[in-house]
């Protein structure tokens, strides 16, 4: 008689009870089972079925069907089974939980990957924002310079009164500066207004000193100049170191914002004139075209002076002295020269960084080899302005230069 066969498996159906998703089992006879949505271990219940017994020999008693089928354990039965839509959201919960789980079980390697790259994007913006920063802040210092520039370029063209207080002369000019009243400043102020919006320069003959004098110089100048009212942001007082015997000083704001000062000189009658010569720093010759054409003729030239070292050509240190000769105007420089033993030098900054503002008389040497090497021949003022009485001294020793004797 042929033996039977072994009976088939018989699946279990199961509840995990950490994600309480459904899952079948084929062998209840394990004490635990990992659950395969959640891979939770967890002990099956005490009711679960435990496997059937091998089967015997036909031939034994325990083989009648009737015993069998009545010794049978009957399977548990299934746990309720939830709603689809229940176990649907149950799932998605799970899957969150895993997600979250993932995030938080990163290696040192990866996280040392997102330190680094945050680290790198709040550089980036460090170096951004400092760009951007410093841009500003530099255009910020650019403009403050320029207009610095602007005001300083101003003040060096501007005129100065030729009077340095000295020892002696100090108490006299401060006491001429004292008899000022607030309304010759007053006039005074007015009278520069009118000669900066004067419509033409022919209008300067009752505004300005030694109009006699300075009036064919006014018509040369604006023959190779263009002439054109000032509109002046304010006209102020400029304080007593701009106060010498009958000269003042006072300080024109122009349109683009530079402070350039103006000299006036304050007559017996009370009258404020205007010094043209200082206010346009008037040259015999344009600057340029003197040192461009060399002339040889004594010229008078109003400077700006300080000490210098340059020898060269005909010029040496055993013989001369030597300054810088420069207008602010102007970007040509020259070099002046002084014989050692000449007197004017105690006259002339003595060092290197001291300068100041005169009125001289230069000229080229004879078939001059440099184009920027003269000889001062005359030191006529300190400032660029004129003393109160030089043209008449002028005049009267030309007359005597020129009266021959009977």
């Amino acid at each position: 008689m042929s033996q039977a066969s072994p009976p088939s498996p018989v699946w279990q159906a199961y509840m995990c009870p950490t994600c309480r998703g459904l899952f079948r089992v084929r062998d209840s006879s394990v004490p635990q089972v990992r659950c395969p949505l959640c891979t939770a271990v967890s002990p099956l219940p005490a009711e679960a079925p435990q496997s059937a017994p091998p089967q015997s020999s036909p031939q034994s008693p325990q083989d009648d069907p009737a015993t069998t089928a009545a010794e049978a354990p009957r399977p548990v039965e299934p746990a309720s089974v939830p709603a689809p839509e229940r176990t649907l959201r149950r799932r998605k919960r799970t899957n969150k939980k895993k997600n979250s789980s993932k995030k938080s079980s990163l290696g040192w390697e990866d996280l040392a990957s997102l330190n680094q790259d945050r680290q790198t994007r709040l550089e980036r913006f460090f170096w951004v924002a400092s760009l951007i920063v410093l841009t500003g802040a530099g255009a910020i210092f650019g403009f403050l310079l320029l207009r610095e520039n602007h005001n300083n370029r101003g003040n060096n063209a501007a005129p100065q009164v030729p009077v340095v207080l000295t020892e002696e002369t100090e108490s006299i000019e401060m006491q001429t500066f004292r008899n000022f009243s607030d309304y010759d400043v007053d006039e005074a102020r007015e009278n520069v207004r009118r000669f900066l919006t004067a419509e033409s320069f022919e209008d300067y003959a009752d505004l300005i000193r030694f109009p006699d004098q300075v009036m064919p110089l006014v018509r040369e100048y604006y023959r190779s100049h263009r002439y054109e009212p000032i509109a002046p942001r304010s006209v102020e007082s400029d304080g007593r170191s701009q106060i010498a015997n009958d000269l003042i000083s006072i300080t024109v704001t122009m349109p683009d914002f530079s402070k350039k000062p103006i000299a006036l000189q304050v007559t017996e009658e009370g009258r404020s004139l205007i010094d043209w010569e200082s206010w346009v720093s008037y040259c015999e010759r344009p600057w340029d075209d003197f040192l461009a054409n060399r002339i040889t003729e004594e010229t008078l030239v109003r400077v700006r002076v300080s000490g210098s070292a340059y020898f060269n050509y005909g010029f040496q240190d055993d013989k001369w002295r030597c300054y810088r000769l420069e207008r602010p105007d102007d970007e040509a420089v020259a070099f002046g020269y002084l014989p050692l033993d000449s007197p004017m030098h105690t006259q002339l900054p003595s060092h290197f960084r001291s300068e100041g503002s005169y009125i001289l008389k230069v000229r080229f040497p004879e078939e001059a080899t440099s184009p920027d090497q003269v000889i001062i021949t005359d030191f006529l003022t300190e400032g660029w302005v004129f003393p109160t009485g030089y043209y008449e001294e002028a005049s009267a020793e030309s007359r005597e230069e020129t009266t021959t004797p009977e």
